[in-house]
């Protein structure tokens, strides 16, 4: 009996190799949409806590978070209503004029300077979209140490820029150098609003949204909240269309678009909490009055 035992030829080996490729090739793209799907449902998980936040705020001052005071953005406000209790405390808030809500401007923590900048070595994965590339703040005068403090992807809505579309009134903006501070939002600068100011209604209305994509020069440390006297680096702006590239971090700071490394759009938390993803193709009309608290324009959820 002969032990001989017939071996693959060259042929086969390569259509088996062939095969594989074929395979592989095929599900990549499935594990990738797999991947980016569970990154969109943490992405809105994320917003979904931070809007708890926001209430849980309310429900003890009365008020929203303050956009930001001075140097401190929302982000640090919330601590302790996002189980970081411990941190919140060494900023000591507490020892301000007048304490939350209404912090005093004339006196101001400054988050870049020793001990407050070393906050931002704290990575915060609430505040970071999973699928976001930029993961670090890229102002090099933020370095602690030689180290890049941790950046935020999520920005409250300051309100819209243009044009309403029921009185035909521009919408209330502040003169700036680098886009002003839109006026009719929900987290803006030096001011908070009780819920019921939100006017044409919680669900209809944009409380914080997502800005994860890769601009230029525009992140900063998470804790942030003004960039100079008119910019602002915790809030913006609704003045372009989602994941527009017209702003992009090198002018017109305060404008920077809402956007997302999500196919098709970017995710918002609205002012009663639930969650909804803004497409790129909707129309700025009805992206203005999503933006708008008290402009009463008329629009459907089917918009």
């Amino acid at each position: 009996m002969s032990n001989y035992r017939k071996a693959f030829t060259l042929i086969e080996l390569l259509v088996v190799i062939a095969i594989i490729g074929l395979l592989m090739a095929l599900l990549l793209p499935a594990i990738q949409r797999v991947r980016e799907a569970s990154n969109r449902m943490r992405c809105q998980n994320n917003l979904k806590q931070i809007g708890i936040a926001f209430h849980n705020y309310h429900n003890d001052f009365n008020l929203l978070p303050p956009g930001f005071y001075e140097n401190l953005g929302w982000s640090v406000f919330i601590l302790p209503y996002i189980e970081q209790q411990a941190l919140y405390r060494q900023y000591n808030i507490d020892q301000l004029p007048r304490q939350q809500p209404g912090i005093d401007n004339s006196t101001y923590i400054d988050y870049n300077s020793n001990p407050y900048n070393q906050m931002g070595l704290v990575l915060m994965p609430l505040y970071q979209c999973p699928s976001s590339p930029v993961k670090r703040s890229q102002a090099t005068f933020e370095a602690v140490s030689g180290q890049q403090p941790f950046t935020i992807h999520y920005y409250g809505n300051q309100g819209p820029k243009g044009t309403n579309p029921v009185s035909g009134a521009a919408y209330r903006v502040t003169s700036g150098n680098h886009g002003g501070f839109a006026q009719q939002g929900v987290i803006g600068r030096d001011y908070q609003l009780n819920i019921s100011e939100i006017i044409d209604g919680t669900s209809n209305t944009l409380m914080v949204g997502e800005i994860s994509k890769n601009w230029t020069n525009g992140y900063r440390a998470w804790q942030r909240g003004r960039q100079r006297s008119d910019n602002n680096a915790c809030a913006k702006n609704v003045a372009n269309p989602i994941n527009s590239t017209g702003y992009n971090g090198s002018n017109n700071f305060n404008d920077i678009s809402f956007s997302s490394m999500h196919v098709g759009g970017t995710n918002f938390v609205m002012g009663d909490v639930s969650i909804r993803f803004l497409r790129s193709t909707v129309t700025m009309q009805v992206y203005l009055s999503l933006a708008s608290r008290d402009g009463e324009e008329p629009f459907s959820n089917t918009d």
